[in-house]
């Protein structure tokens, strides 16, 4: 195993190396104020996903970077940062985040601050700093990471094509970027299970191993035998870039479909903490649970969205559109993408210009998501 990667070519190392220390080097430029660099998520841990493309090593995920300072302006400069790195190294995203030391030791327990502790490497400074953070453990990961986390991934997915012409066709954004939302999204299915049992780990490598242990002893008959294979391959995908012997991504989306939305509603179930049956009923469920106010309860019957705030107003959407996707046969299709279209109306303020088509709704969906909720 390597620095960054599973790999063991040193020459992988290198070239991840080379990137990062030119990301860092940026930073302390754009932010002279910098205490610390972390190198969080999969290249954090040492599972990162990297290929040999035309003589050069590339790197698969993106770079999700922290920054510790005292000096918490200059956010918009690291922004900035991000998006000429990520072009620079030919990768979709280099986030950097932006923290003060203080706020390390009042960090709650969530699945993004369980990896900070516990898979995170110091590019720069004081690593000493990561002492700070409570010792959270697997057990105390509320509901919500899980539910989060899927909403989040319907988004990754909704943003990762187009459709096209009539009979509709799917165009991927970029076909490398597209498989990575596939395969991100069967993850999460596996990872927001682990969640909701209080068994999370950071490595992927140990929640592969626990979704087979849990496939062989039939935890999850539920799921189905084909539905957790598939969850495993893209666990060993993350960990083994073209291990998977997936040549459809796009028939790859649609088969993973029905796994996806039966996870997201076990999920939010748990969550809301009554039976969500269908969809539909999802929706309501969710707004229901973020409804602020006597007013707002008694008004939506008549505004379904009325007191809930916007991030989650666009949470509920992400179901709605991703579960109606032309391509799918589902009965419920039109009732869900009048749904989807009543809960955005009140959001949206001018983003489309309501011509009804599906991808009008994708695009504005995923905009919205961009703007309340990513990062």
């Amino acid at each position: 195993m390597g620095r960054y990667t599973p790999q063991t070519d040193p020459r992988v190392d290198e070239a991840i190396e080379r990137q990062l220390r030119q990301a860092v080097q940026a930073i302390r430029e754009a932010h002279p104020a910098t205490e610390a660099v972390f190198l969080l998520g999969g290249f954090g841990r040492a599972e990162g996903s990297a290929i040999h493309r035309d003589g050069e090593v590339r790197a698969l995920n993106d770079y999700d970077l922290l920054v510790i300072s005292r000096d918490q302006t200059g956010r918009a400069r690291l922004c900035e940062l991000s998006k000429r790195l990520a072009d620079a190294f030919g990768i979709d995203f280099v986030d950097i985040g932006l923290w003060s030391p203080e706020a390390l030791a009042g960090l709650s327990p969530t699945i993004f601050n369980c990896d900070l502790r516990h898979g995170a490497q110091a590019l720069f400074g004081r690593a000493e700093l990561l002492d700070r953070i409570p010792p959270f453990t697997a057990q105390q990961l509320p509901p919500w990471e899980s539910v989060q986390l899927l909403l989040n991934r319907m988004a990754g997915l909704l943003s990762g094509f187009a459709l096209h012409g009539e009979p509709v066709h799917v165009e991927p954004v970029g076909p490398q970027y597209f498989r990575n939302q596939v395969v991100k999204a069967l993850v999460a299915c596996g990872d927001a299970l682990i969640v909701q049992e209080g068994e999370y780990h950071h490595l992927y490598a140990a929640r592969l191993a626990l979704v087979c242990s849990w496939g062989r002893h039939g935890r999850l008959d539920w799921l189905g035998r084909e539905a957790v294979a598939r969850i495993a391959e893209a666990y060993g995908e993350k960990l083994a870039p073209g291990s998977a012997d997936w040549s459809d991504d796009i028939g790859l989306m649609v088969e993973s479909l029905p796994t996806l939305e039966r996870v997201f509603l076990r999920c939010l179930s748990r969550y809301v903490n009554r039976e969500v049956p269908n969809l539909d009923q999802a929706a309501d469920a969710y707004l229901d649970m973020h409804r602020v106010g006597r007013l707002a309860q008694a008004l939506a019957a008549l505004r379904p969205v009325a007191g809930v705030p916007e991030r989650h107003v666009v949470y509920t959407s992400l179901p709605l559109i991703l579960f109606s996707l032309p391509l799918l046969h589902a009965a419920n299709r039109a009732c869900l993408v009048r749904k989807a279209y009543g809960v955005l109306r009140g959001v949206a303020k001018g983003e489309w210009g309501d011509d009804g088509a599906w991808d009008t709704l994708r695009r504005v969906g995923v905009q919205l998501w961009e703007r309340h909720c990513h990062g």
